[in-house]
């Protein structure tokens, strides 16, 4: 908008109603914090997590998907000595449909009125197993 423009709301086709808009007002609260109930931690959560992204290499972030919150997010592997014996190749390659079960502990943010949480960190702590791509595993659904 220029200087000299303006802007008025009009409701309802009521133009001798109309509202003038403050065109001046600018808003700084960061969105994120106007809608958080509070950061929950949760730590020893066991869950099965298709994972989308392995690390084959180094130490980054893993693309996971929990089958229990249907939610996709990255976590950081913990189990050191797992991802030692996974990248020497001394345990078999994660495959596209293969499920890690693993125990996590989370950062949860819950929203206020609304069931649906976001993850804000994940940490998986220990994997317990990875369970083989198996035809009973094709038929859930792993939504994105």
């Amino acid at each position: 908008m220029r200087q000299d423009e303006s802007v008025d709301l009009i409701l309802n086709n009521k133009k001798d109603e109309s509202i003038k808009v403050n065109t001046n007002f600018k808003f700084l609260a960061n969105l994120d914090d106007l809608y958080i109930d509070d950061k929950v931690h949760k730590n020893g959560v066991t869950d099965r997590l298709f994972i989308v992204k392995p690390v084959n290499d180094g130490n980054s972030r893993w693309d996971c998907k929990s089958l229990k919150m249907n939610q996709r997010f990255d976590a950081v592997m913990m189990d050191k000595s797992w991802l030692e014996r996974y990248q020497s190749g001394l345990i078999p390659a994660i495959g596209p449909s293969d499920i890690m079960l693993a125990k996590m502990n989370l950062i949860v943010k819950a929203k206020k009125d609304s069931k649906l949480n976001k993850i804000l960190h994940a940490e998986i702590s220990e994997v317990i197993d990875i369970l083989p791509n198996k035809e009973e595993m094709r038929n859930e659904s792993f939504h994105f």
